[in-house]
């Protein structure tokens, strides 16, 4: 059992939805002297689903009411962030605080305590095999990048060809929150240049078709970044590493629960 001192008393069994007006009342419930004694559970899912329940969730490390249609909870500032929200998180995966977790893909279960955050994203990261209609995945934000959904606007020109992750069936596809887009580059060109001499002679840049004055030709491939079919000793560009991306820091994306 943990031991809360709230205002009761004042507040009764009710709705405890409004999780601010009670963290708010805890200094005059501490001038009252009101004690109450929460009951401990590992989750919220194996507390009873009765309105006004107020029960201390070990798993989470918070405290938890049972509003009309969800737990809450009751932790301070904890109503301030609405269920769903993502937040980069400066620290180690141990460290990140209470009613939040990684996003990494896990399934969540609504009948586990959490309701509100399955009627909140839906099944838009993933159907999680669609075994359980409880259950869904959290978004896979792990070495990614967010982009705002386009809605319509036009800024992502290829929105309605984004597709469902290949690791998480069911996720959204097309112009929705959840889809996923493969790295790639704009689409552009490499002018080639034709050079006239006496002789057909080439210089090694690659890239160039050489002609003499009489037609006479030949065509220098140029290097794609790899050996396959391609003279080594030739490059357009061949250096660089895997990805091409912006500078960047690390960070572990946490989603509100």
């Amino acid at each position: 059992m943990m031991k809360m001192r709230t205002w009761v008393a004042l507040v009764g069994w009710t709705s405890f939805g409004a999780a601010a007006l009670l963290v708010g009342a805890l200094a005059v419930a501490r001038e009252l002297g009101f004690d109450f004694i929460a009951p401990t559970v590992p989750s919220t899912a194996a507390a009873p689903n009765e309105q006004g329940l107020i029960v201390y969730d070990a798993g989470a490390d918070v405290f938890r009411g049972r509003g009309a249609l969800d737990w809450q909870s009751l932790t301070a500032g904890a109503a301030e962030v609405p269920v769903g929200t993502i937040l980069p998180f400066a620290g180690p995966i141990a460290n990140i605080p209470a009613g939040y977790r990684l996003c990494d893909g896990s399934v969540v279960d609504a009948n586990a305590g959490y309701l509100a955050l399955v009627t909140a994203i839906e099944d838009s990261w993933g159907d999680a095999g669609d075994v359980d209609p409880a259950t869904v995945n959290l978004p896979d934000l792990r070495g990614l990048f967010l982009r705002g959904s386009d809605n319509g606007r036009g800024a992502d020109p290829n929105a309605n060809a984004r597709i469902s992750h290949p690791d998480y069936p069911g996720s959204n596809s097309g112009d929705q929150v959840g889809s996923y887009q493969v790295d790639e580059f704009r689409r552009h060109g490499h002018p080639w240049r034709q050079v006239v001499t006496d002789d057909v002679v080439s210089d090694g840049n690659g890239g160039a078709i050489m002609t003499d004055q009489n037609g006479s030709h030949t065509t220098r491939n140029p290097f794609t970044g790899t050996t396959l079919g391609n003279n080594p000793n030739q490059s357009i560009g061949g250096a660089g590493e895997d990805e091409t991306r912006p500078s960047n820091v690390s960070v572990n994306y946490i989603i509100k629960v």
